[in-house]
């Protein structure tokens, strides 16, 4: 359980960050079609990422860390 837990912090953070910046790119996509000022764009796409990058980011939290526990135990396996 030790072992999983830095490279668990590792997975969820670059996990995180993929997350935040696809759902991004989709949010100004979809917010630029109905607002014309970039300042609402930006604003109302990086609120909807977030939002949407950590609800997924916490449903995806288990997955993440039985990823994180097997590559742990090979690197523990392997000299």
């Amino acid at each position: 359980m030790r072992d999983a837990s830095p490279e668990f912090v590792r997975l969820r953070r670059r996990w995180f960050a993929i997350l935040l910046g696809l759902t991004f790119l989709v949010g100004l996509f979809v917010v630029s079609r109905r607002y014309d000022s970039a300042v609402e764009i930006v604003g109302f796409a990086f609120v909807a990422a977030l939002i949407t990058t950590t609800v997924l980011s916490l449903l995806s939290a288990p997955v993440v860390f039985l990823i994180a526990r097997r590559r742990a135990g090979r690197q523990i396996r392997e000299p």
